[in-house]
């Protein structure tokens, strides 16, 4: 009866709605908008009878559930406590549905979440579907994860020849992670929480730690040049000149000194003329029997030399 009878379709918002390619049983609908429309039927049969029907049509946009962190929207590694916004299109009446991983969260506003991660979390996450008007989005998952929080305790330190260093810090938020300790000497990385370093020769070194969330990959980390400083004791070396006679004066000199050698300088039967460091004339007031010098360079003392 449908195929011998005649269809005719209309709507009242001819406007915003258009109908195409119609026939007596179905028709093509294109709207300008977003919303709801009335279309009417009106089906008239092969002997002149009619039927009438008017429907409701509802046309809404497909709601997408993109999130993103507000801080970094690129970075999943930041704090332990994170914000998190809603993006996408859908409106605040839509229906929201959050799943957190594991993770506790405060409600700031209708699209903006805190979430606080937990320690020891395998699978922290954010994701979210929505759904309204009855059209449903894909579900976004957003990966969440925390530098490790740590400070170290450990000043720059310097020693003399070798030195055993204590590098020590704490972790604010104790979690699943590793260490990963360069000295700056070439020996093995060093692997434990705090940890005690001998240096064996003299210089500057570099250190450089590393912390790695197993859970979820995040990583801290940091170097500090010139962490440790280990000089060389100094040698006291005199020099004095080849003419001294009684109760007359006399130079001594330390040849090997630099900027920073403080030198102390003691006379058996002579006594220093004037305040001087490294070149220090002396006056001989008794038989002279000899010269003692002990040097200080960057904390490191020698041994007195005699001459």
């Amino acid at each position: 009866m449908l195929a011998q009878g005649k269809t005719e379709w209309k709507t009242a918002q001819p406007a915003k709605l258009v109908l195409s390619n119609k026939t007596n049983v179905s028709a093509d609908i294109v709207v300008a908008d977003w919303g709801e429309y009335e279309v009417s039927v009106i089906f008239t049969t092969p002997d002149g009878c009619t039927v009438y029907d008017t429907f409701q049509l509802r046309f809404a946009e497909i709601p997408t559930s993109e999130i993103q962190f507000m801080d970094n929207p690129n970075d999943k590694c930041k704090s332990y406590s994170r914000e998190v916004r809603y993006v996408g299109n859908a409106t605040q009446n839509a229906n929201y549905f959050w799943d957190f991983g594991g993770c506790s969260d405060d409600s700031l506003s209708w699209n903006i979440r805190r979430v606080s991660l937990g320690v020891y979390n395998s699978n922290p996450r954010v994701s979210l579907v929505v759904e309204e008007n009855g059209c449903w989005s894909d579900t976004t998952i957003l990966r969440i994860g925390a530098n490790p929080d740590f400070v170290m305790n450990t000043e720059k330190s310097r020693g003399c020849d070798t030195a055993t260093i204590f590098f020590s810090g704490e972790l604010k938020v104790p979690d699943d992670v590793v260490f990963e300790w360069n000295f700056g000497d070439g020996s093995p990385i060093g692997r434990r929480q705090n940890m005690a370093h001998f240096y064996a020769d003299t210089g500057k070194y570099d250190v450089t730690l590393v912390i790695t969330n197993v859970l979820n990959a995040c990583q801290a980390g940091f170097t500090i040049g010139e962490m440790v400083k280990i000089f060389p004791t100094p040698t006291a070396t005199i020099q004095l000149d080849t003419a001294i006679c009684f109760d007359k004066t006399g130079t001594a000199i330390c040849p090997d000194a630099i900027d920073s050698t403080i030198c102390s300088w003691n006379f058996a039967g002579g006594e220093l003329v004037g305040d001087y460091n490294d070149s220090v004339v002396f006056k001989l007031t008794e038989p002279f029997t000899g010269v003692l010098l002990q040097v200080e360079e960057f904390g490191c003392v020698s041994s007195w030399g005699e001459s």
